[in-house]
């Protein structure tokens, strides 16, 4: 089943894309079984900006939090794009920790069956987030 993966921008070439809306990256975390509160809870105390990655079809998603959530950054790559050639649009998602991370999830993702990279679909397109978004919340409210 085909996912849409919503975000501010998306980067030409489709070599991935970003958000900074906490909405876009709570949509993000739960069509990956993920939450924030769960992302935190798994983070030491003392880490100044919890972040990570994951695999998403043909992508490789980095993320970086504030605790409190003011702050957020969700960042798509195209699992093969070049990041020296394309590192401007990415730069403020990638600390030394998260470009290795991105190397390691690369090396997996090239292991992968093509026909399991091609179920996500990035879009900008914030009508279609706005629907998404209520499903999901509509949905959420049906569960508890």
């Amino acid at each position: 089943m085909e996912k849409t993966i919503f975000i501010d921008k998306v980067e030409k070439y489709d070599i991935g894309g970003s958000t900074k809306d906490l909405k876009k990256a709570e949509y993000i975390f739960a069509l990956h079984g993920m939450s924030f509160e769960q992302i935190l809870s798994q983070c030491p105390k003392s880490t100044k900006t919890p972040g990570g990655a994951f695999i998403s079809g043909r992508f490789i998603i980095l993320y970086n939090l504030s605790w409190s959530l003011d702050r957020v950054l969700v960042a798509l790559i195209n699992h093969k794009v070049d990041l020296d050639k394309y590192f401007d649009a990415f730069a403020d998602s990638l600390s030394p920790q998260t470009v290795q991370a991105f190397h390691d999830l690369k090396e997996i993702i090239r292991q992968t069956d093509e026909s399991e990279l091609n179920d996500i679909r990035v879009s900008d397109n914030d009508d279609d987030f706005k629907i998404a978004y209520k499903n999901y919340i509509d949905f959420m409210k049906s569960v508890k």
